[in-house]
């Protein structure tokens, strides 16, 4: 961020590809880019539903959301398992919606020895660094809670007290227990995504990952997707859009001076 902000300031490029746009509007870096798409005639149904909705931010002189960037490109988070380990313990494959409890009983259910290789499995595996905060945020909202609300600093007011905020977190300690060593330094999962896996349930799971790897490791038939937590309008609204910053295209206020 820090070398971008250099780069902006001395004007070296006039369009950049950036996560995390907000920083750079409230500091009037960025030139909206609602005139721009007006005059061209540029069509924002291109994109998917709330694509470009859900990363409107502000400007110094902004009253309302505006349009600072154009997504460069979308992601997902899924929870991904191993067909094959299930099959393996005799536990029924994972429903397309599962919720925190189906995952927490399958997970014990799978951490162990193998019944059939004899091997060490462990039900779950996430990451114990960052993702934690997505995992817990994304429990909440599969409840119906939220992050919390607002948009700017001196708005904001998190949720972090609520139901099911402290219902999500001892979801995530009572999980915790059926991964293996290491799971809270984001290690112990170095066999996911081999022919020697030994972990059930890989817990959001980025889209990236599991297309990449699983063609690389020809798994297409073992590693299997369901989505993560919604809430009861089947939705996970708040786990992506607050915490990724997905890359945006921008046009800095710098550029102008080229012209």
């Amino acid at each position: 961020m820090a070398n971008t902000q250099a780069m902006m300031s001395s004007g070296e490029a006039d369009i950049y590809q950036m996560p995390g746009i907000n920083d750079f509007a409230a500091q009037g870096m960025l030139e909206p880019l609602q005139p721009l798409i007006d005059e061209d005639g540029f069509d924002l149904n291109v994109y998917i539903d709330n694509q470009v909705e859900g990363w409107l931010t502000q400007g110094p002189d902004d009253d309302d959301l505006a349009i600072y960037g154009l997504p460069a490109f979308g992601d997902s988070r899924f929870v991904a398992y191993d067909g094959q380990l299930f099959e393996e313990w005799g536990v029924e494959p994972l429903s397309d919606y599962p919720d925190m409890e189906e995952i927490l009983e399958k997970a014990e259910q799978m951490t162990g020895e193998n019944p059939v290789t004899g091997e060490q499995n462990y039900g779950a595996w996430f990451s114990g660094e960052h993702s934690t905060l997505f995992q817990l945020v994304n429990a909440a909202e599969g409840q119906n809670g939220q992050w919390g609300e607002g948009y700017e600093w001196s708005e904001i007011e998190f949720a972090f007290n609520s139901d099911e905020m402290v219902t999500g977190l001892e979801w995530l300690v009572d999980i915790n227990e059926f991964t293996p060593d290491g799971n809270m330094s984001a290690q112990g999962n170095e066999q996911w995504m081999t022919e020697n896996n030994n972990i059930a349930i890989r817990l959001h799971a980025e889209s990236a990952e599991i297309i990449q790897q699983v063609q690389a490791q020809g798994l297409e038939d073992r590693i299997h997707v369901v989505q993560e937590f919604k809430n009861d309008e089947a939705l996970a609204v708040c786990s992506q859009a607050v915490h990724f910053p997905l890359p945006q295209i921008v046009r800095t206020k710098t550029s102008l001076l080229s012209f």
